[in-house]
């Protein structure tokens, strides 16, 4: 198998903001939170459903959100 190398995951993403004590801006989430249930959608719209969602399979590079497979 062969995938797509992101920066990071959304635990690493969120571990970030921690550290810094700094609160994620409320955007930022929604915009998170919109792709993954977009692809979520897209998925179950073509017969497939992801079985392990959990932050380490959910990657982030800037704004740009991929589910792992």
């Amino acid at each position: 198998m062969v995938f797509e190398h992101l920066d990071q995951n959304l635990y690493q993403f969120y571990k970030k903001y921690k550290e810094k004590n700094q609160p994620i801006p409320e955007i930022l989430i929604c915009k998170i939170i919109h792709q993954i249930v977009s692809a979520l959608a897209f998925m179950h719209k073509n017969g497939f459903f992801h079985r392990d969602l959990k932050p380490e399979n959910i990657l982030i590079q800037n704004e740009t959100v991929k589910l792992l497979i």
